[in-house]
């Protein structure tokens, strides 16, 4: 690239990051240092094994930061607000592409996402204490972005973090009549393993009740990862085996009724005719599932009518 192209492009930087100081609101400050140099130790932007939330506090430091950002308290939120719902700008997205064709200059830039990402985390390291920022971020969840970036999964998580309350807005965002609203409040739930009276219901309710198979799909494992009430949800997921026609279903619902265990064992007959379904991921899930469920039925690729159910009877 030549060099007016170089002084061209860090001109372009240096407006797009004052620009987005300019945007950004005052930051709260603990112990004299600024609520983004806290959130820099809470996320340091490295990938792990599993879910981001799921270990934040198994680093250095981190407990350290999560302690401030709880002492810095409602101070954080529009900083948080701003940071969930913050979208790329065409100057920005123009500025990165022009990067991405020289390789004299290379500036950090913190993408959106990024900075969703650290919200997401402050929220569970702020957990109930941010319970009265629930009912905007409700709001905020229903919103959808006609840019194509999202930040609708990262609200619903940073609800699940917050705790009871959070759990309560994300039960009742399953009845919402957007369905990327429900996909990741199902999400949220069932990665959260989290849970309050009512969301059994909701969950069964976009099992039995949606159109879309992926949503249907979405809610039975988020009913399998909860894990409550087997009495009520192992009958729904037997008959989304039995009789959905979307092979995402049947095969969802075969790998959550294994994660019930004995507790799903009225779901054996289901499952060893669910070994010859004509997906091979049902299959697969439906043989899975009998190991775990009854180990002494057959697994094989045919299904026993001599297999004595363990409830009484035969198959």
């Amino acid at each position: 690239m030549r060099p007016r192209r170089i002084i061209a492009v860090i001109f372009l930087a240096v407006l797009v990051i004052a620009a987005i100081y300019r945007l950004t609101p005052r930051e709260p400050e603990y112990k004299g240092r600024s609520l983004s140099s806290w959130l820099q130790v809470l996320d340091d932007g490295q990938r792990y094994n599993g879910l981001p939330w799921q270990a934040w506090e198994q680093k250095p430091g981190r407990t350290e930061a999560g302690e401030a950002i709880r002492q810095m308290g409602t101070n954080t939120m529009p900083y948080l607000f701003h940071a969930l719902t913050n979208q790329d700008s065409a100057l920005k997205k123009k500025f990165i592409a022009l990067l991405g064709k020289q390789t004299h200059v290379k500036i950090p830039i913190h993408l959106a996402e990024d900075d969703r990402r650290t919200a997401e985390l402050a929220f569970h390291a702020l957990g109930p204490a941010a319970s009265n920022a629930v009912p905007e971020m409700r709001k905020l969840l229903e919103d959808t972005d006609p840019s194509g970036n999202d930040f609708n999964g990262y609200i619903a998580s940073a609800l699940a973090g917050i705790g009871p309350e959070g759990w309560g807005a994300l039960t009742q965002a399953l009845k919402s009549s957007n369905s990327w609203v429900t996909v990741c409040s199902s999400w949220a739930l069932g990665s959260h393993r989290a849970a309050v009276p009512g969301t059994v219901d909701a969950l069964i309710n976009q099992v039995t009740n949606t159109t879309s198979g992926g949503s249907a799909a979405l809610a039975q494992w988020a009913l399998a990862a909860i894990g409550q009430d087997s009495g009520r949800v192992v009958p729904v997921l037997i008959h989304s085996l039995q009789s959905s026609s979307a092979s995402d279903v049947r095969w969802s619902a075969a790998q959550a009724l294994g994660t019930f265990g004995t507790n799903a064992q009225s779901a054996v007959p289901a499952l060893l005719d669910a070994l010859q379904d004509p997906d091979l991921r049902v299959r697969g899930n439906a043989k899975t599932a009998l190991k775990l469920i009854a180990p002494d039925a057959p697994s094989g690729a045919e299904p026993s009518e001599d297999y004595e159910h363990p409830a009484g009877g035969k198959h």
